[in-house]
């Protein structure tokens, strides 16, 4: 007796109504979203509107450079693996630059569900740690004698107080308390941190320096000037800050914020 057999029509049927329903759901998002390009997810990325100017002008700039001509042409459904290789490959040499991207573009394509890195608090999405390297105290010094007079100080508040770079551009004098002795000399000091001066470049070009609130509350703090700093602190006061009791700390030559390659020497 001959045992029945199916076309291949039939075979087919039996195998679409028994595919399982990833599959199916799979060639649905497949037939849905073909058309939608890795630039096309960063685009909503930003349109999500929870980053600040700074943070925006970065990452379109990294997008630009190492992502959008390149993998974010291709449809998000397309892209494979070996992609993702192939992409990897190109990226500058510059261990920095290359982690910046990768991170980016993994931030970008993550499950949804998961959401952006920027939602995942607490989190180091980052592919593996950086190296710190760390001065001694005599470098320090050093560093801060080898700046101009009215950025010594910027040195060593920097390393002592563990101000960030914008932070310190954001520091005005009310933000420090200070205990005097009968010499009027300081005998105490704290910083209350609560600003930071971010660049967010304008649609003419131009770039615009401006007071942020820190990215967390965590980054709201006080801290304490060591008593090795207190009389160059003093020396400061008396010679390179703006004018008034909200007077900048360290203002630039126009009586604005600084930039950052002023700290470079």
């Amino acid at each position: 007796m001959r045992t029945p057999t199916s076309s291949p029509s039939d075979r087919r049927s039996c195998r679409e109504r028994g595919s399982p329903p990833a599959d199916k759901k799979r060639a649905i998002k497949t037939s849905t979203t073909g058309a939608i390009t890795v630039n096309d997810l960063f685009t909503g990325y930003l349109d999500e509107g929870d980053l600040k100017p700074g943070t925006v002008d970065l990452y379109t700039y990294q997008w630009d450079r190492f992502i959008r001509p390149s993998i974010g042409t291709e449809p998000v459904t397309d892209v494979t693996a070996t992609d993702v290789a192939s992409w990897r490959a190109t990226l500058p040499a510059g261990a920095r630059q290359r982690e910046q991207a990768e991170d980016l573009l993994r931030a970008i394509t993550s499950n949804p569900a998961a959401r952006s890195r920027r939602r995942r608090k607490g989190r180091d999405t980052r592919a593996k740690a950086r190296d710190t390297i760390l001065l001694t105290a005599a470098e320090v010094d050093l560093l801060a004698k080898a700046m101009p007079p009215e950025r010594s100080f910027a040195v060593l508040i920097s390393a002592w107080c563990g101000l960030r770079q914008g932070e310190l551009f954001a520091l005005r004098k009310s933000d420090l308390t200070i205990t005097r002795d009968d010499q009027n000399q300081i005998t105490a000091a704290t910083v209350f941190v609560r600003r930071s001066v971010v660049r967010s470049k304008q649609p003419d070009g131009t770039v615009l320096a401006l007071e942020d609130d820190p990215k967390s509350d965590a980054g709201i703090r006080r801290v304490t000037v060591p008593p090795h700093d207190l009389e160059d602190l003093d020396h400061h006061l008396t010679r390179y800050t703006q004018h008034g009791d909200t007077g900048l700390m360290f203002p630039n030559s126009r009586g604005s914020y600084l930039h950052p390659s002023t700290l470079y020497c």
